[in-house]
């Protein structure tokens, strides 16, 4: 859910994918110009609401590093890169190992959920 629009500067929204809708955490996206010649765009990233994770706060972050550097180079143009082609290699040989871990995730968030 888009909660703030303001272009050509920022955009702030939820960020849950997966995941339920409560677990969502906040992206804030700016956009800053870097030259005279307008060609040019700084781009910086905001990532909050990870304390909703509690004691997997860190390990569920740790994903995110990788993942958002991926984003953000395809976003650039960059999608044909040897860079970005690795790691979809490798985010499709993960594909299992990831699906095991949202599922352990839920399980601990559930049981460590207040009824």
């Amino acid at each position: 859910t888009v909660t703030a629009w303001e272009p050509p500067n920022r955009v702030v929204f939820t960020w849950h994918p997966g995941s339920r809708v409560e677990m969502a955490q906040t992206v804030e996206v700016r956009f800053a110009d870097e030259g005279n010649d307008g060609l040019r765009t700084r781009l910086e990233l905001k990532h909050s609401g990870w304390e909703k994770f509690g004691a997997l706060a860190k390990r569920v972050r740790g994903g995110y590093t990788m993942g958002w550097g991926y984003v953000l180079r395809h976003w650039a143009g960059r999608e044909r890169s040897l860079v970005v082609r690795g790691i979809d290699a490798l985010t499709w040989a993960l594909t299992p190992l990831r699906k095991r871990m949202e599922r352990r995730m839920e399980q601990q968030l559930g049981e460590s959920a207040i009824p």
